[in-house]
């Protein structure tokens, strides 16, 4: 199975439920594979958060209990647009 990247997506293993997820733009089409079979996309994806000072970026991989408000350079990390 062929997929275009896209920032974020988490793809998972219909064998051993390994994940991965990508991280950058990636330019052309993307074919994970594990367990010698394609990797599928889940629903999901990645959230980024991205320093307005310093262009820093970090990925929620896993929601948690609780607000989340990064911060980085002394300021509140922006959430990117999905």
């Amino acid at each position: 199975m062929t997929h275009n990247a896209t920032r974020g997506t988490v793809y998972f293993c219909p064998i051993c439920a390994a994940e991965i997820t990508t991280l950058a733009p990636e330019h052309g089409v993307f074919h994970p594979r594990c367990c010698n079979k394609p990797m599928e996309p889940k629903q999901k994806l990645v959230r980024f958060h991205i320093c307005p000072v310093c262009g820093a970026e970090i990925a929620v991989l896993c929601e948690g209990e609780g607000d989340f408000h990064p911060r980085c350079c002394n300021v509140d990390m922006e959430m990117e647009a999905a």
